[in-house]
């Protein structure tokens, strides 16, 4: 019997309603209560001792984060996690030293606790005794910054001493220290004058374009074989580590090497293992008013940019069987303005002591200003010693004929075969000295022509490799029937095996008056 469409409606309508109550009321579903009980367990208080011993703080934090923290925006930076709302770490809570709530001080002579003045809605971090253990520092993560709080060891009141005002800059890790003095803290902050985030651009920064082809050679190849190819540009971003070189060199920072002889006793701290600790303790052993240019210049060009690499490919795809594919193709590309470390002040001595004069360019000449933080090593410019300038200087290409055989799911084995054989150039093959393999030396052998000097195979170049790699699915109790089947059914053996040939080996001899002065290592 048919049914009039104003039924029709209305039944359709009772059919979707209770779909759609559903799919509204739907919400994040909890375990059962012992569960999310077991979960939320409170676990052992944290402990930190204050150097003078007299006091312990007991730290009690969340073992998790919230969905709302882990809902925050994330910046991926060299491994690192940043929260760009806050300056500071991605997660706040859910890691050890991370997520502090309550913050307990107790005597270690009777016993008397005194409760630490919390923030509002606390997600503490970073908490630290003074160096006589007067005051207990810690920072607090608001919803858009973080917060320097300073509380008396012998009360428990606090307060915040740095608000979100200031913008602290915790993305590299703790951002605040101790001095001795015991009242000041040096805190790093974001520069003032730092603009918004930029925004990602909705358009592709290059072109990327492709195609694939089924040819139909005179009825021989039908559907089974492809040609395919394709271009594109892409662009690398500039690693966190150079600007990290930067930012603790000279001139930003006045960094020191302490030895036994310069440091003051004990030169290992008697509480804490930490670098902020060591840092804390010695801060004061490196000599402060001396000429910048004595120090290690680390700096990048004023043009630095993003290089740029193009790549294009060519190959065919054939399949044999309805098992197995045989695939052929070129792949080659090529960078532009990659990263170079350039010695930008070289010491001429070195060149001209042996017979390599003629390398150094009209007009430049040996410092012969005495006193001059150049004249010791005879550099180029008086006024500095060694200067590493990071680059966009560095170039490489590369083609290869990769060629590959798959097999799919035969009696449960699954696999293929690779060799690759193709040829690698550039003239830096890393901006950082490796000291075997990849860029052995970072300077050029000649500081006054990095580029067609340089150029050579690079030190990343296998010209050969081959790889096989498999996997096989175990024939017994396949269906996982009955408790044997649970047990012993489901199980994968697989391998992989890599041979490669042909990177270059490079005798270096280093500036070393130790036993192996004078003699060639690999």
């Amino acid at each position: 019997m048919p049914i009039r469409p104003a039924r029709a409606i209305v039944l359709a309508l009772l059919v979707i309603a209770p779909a759609l109550t559903a799919q509204e009321a739907q919400k994040y579903i909890l375990p059962p209560p012992n569960i999310v009980a077991a979960f939320d367990a409170e676990p052992l208080p944290q402990t930190v001792l204050s150097p003078n011993k007299q006091v312990v703080a007991l730290i009690k934090a969340r073992s998790y984060p919230t969905i709302a923290e882990l809902a925050q925006p994330m910046l991926r930076l060299a491994g690192e996690r940043v929260n760009p709302k806050t300056n500071g770490p991605h997660r706040a809570s859910g890691l050890p030293g991370t997520g502090i709530y309550s913050i307990t001080l107790k005597k270690i002579s009777d016993g008397a606790e005194a409760a630490v003045t919390m923030p509002p809605q606390a997600r503490v971090s970073h908490v630290k005794f003074s160096p006589d253990g007067s005051r207990l520092a810690f920072l607090n993560t608001k919803e858009g910054a973080i917060e320097l709080w300073i509380a008396d060891a012998s009360t428990g009141s606090a307060r915040a001493a740095v608000t979100g005002a200031d913008r602290i800059n915790a993305t590299t890790g703790d951002p605040c220290d101790w001095l001795r003095d015991n009242v000041t803290m040096v805190c790093e902050l974001v520069p003032a004058g730092r603009g918004p985030a930029p925004v990602e651009p909705i358009v592709p920064s290059g072109p990327n374009v492709g195609f694939a082809w089924n040819p139909h050679l005179f009825g021989m190849t039908g559907t089974k074989t492809v040609i395919r190819g394709g271009f594109r540009i892409t662009y690398d971003p500039a690693y966190y580590n150079m600007f990290l070189n930067v930012a603790t060199a000279a001139p930003i920072v006045n960094a020191g090497v302490i030895t036994t002889a310069t440091c003051t006793a004990p030169c290992l701290p008697t509480s804490g293992f930490l670098g902020s600790d060591v840092r804390s303790e010695h801060l004061g052993d490196i000599p402060r008013g001396v000429n910048p240019g004595r120090r290690n210049y680390t700096q990048v060009a004023p043009n630095f940019h993003e290089p740029y690499t193009q790549s294009w490919s060519l190959g065919v795809q054939h399949e044999i069987s309805s098992r197995i594919v045989f695939e052929s193709r070129y792949v080659g590309n090529r960078v532009v303005g990659n990263f170079q470390t350039v010695n930008a002040n070289p010491s001429l001595a070195g060149l001209i002591d042996n017979g390599f004069s003629s390398f150094i360019p009209s007009g430049v000449t040996p410092c012969a200003t005495s006193g001059t933080p150049g004249f010791a090593s005879e550099r180029a410019d008086c006024n500095f010693t060694n200067v590493r300038n990071r680059e966009n200087t560095a170039f490489s290409t590369y083609h290869g004929l990769q060629s590959e055989l798959r097999l799919r799911n035969f009696h449960g084995l699954s696999g293929g075969f690779s060799y690759t054989f193709s040829k690698t150039l550039d003239n830096a093959s890393e901006i950082f000295s490796t000291f075997s393999g990849g860029n052995t030396v970072a300077g050029a052998q000649n500081p006054f022509d990095i580029s067609k000097g340089e150029r050579a195979l690079s030190g990343l170049d296998f010209p050969n490799t081959a790889s096989i790699y498999f996997v096989y699915e175990l024939p017994f109790f396949k269906a996982q029937k009955g408790f044997l089947g649970h047990v012993l059914g489901g199980y994968q053996a697989s391998g992989t095996w890599r041979y490669s040939i042909g990177q270059l080996c490079c005798d270096v001899k280093p500036p070393s008056t130790g036993p192996n002065n004078g003699r060639f290592q690999s």
